[in-house]
């Protein structure tokens, strides 16, 4: 089964790792760590077995929200695991007052 938790700062390092594999230009672990504590935002992980498989986020910006990044590790795609973490994004972004979201 499938879990999404705010990312933290243990994250960051296998974020990096994951970005490197999915992405031509990755994010960095600097990136990544910069976000565990931004309140103007909100980055979900998605966690099956304790390890942590995927990665989205939304930056909110007077209501705006720019969901900048999607990923699932290679291993666990064709799951419906970005549709599931996207869903629950939608919803934290709400929250705090995102009102209009793109991609």
């Amino acid at each position: 089964m499938v879990s999404f938790r705010r990312l933290r700062e243990e994250d960051v390092e296998v974020l990096s790792i994951m970005a490197k594999e999915c992405f031509s230009v990755p994010w960095t672990a600097k990136a990544f760590a910069e976000l565990v504590d931004d309140e103007k935002s909100v980055y979900l992980v998605a966690v099956r077995d304790e390890k942590v498989i995927g990665c989205c986020g939304v930056v909110n910006t007077c209501g705006d929200g720019d969901i900048d990044i999607v990923m699932v590790s290679e291993k666990e795609r064709g799951q419906g695991i970005a549709k599931a973490m996207l869903q629950e994004l939608l919803k934290a972004g709400e929250s705090i007052g995102i009102e209009n979201f793109t991609l």
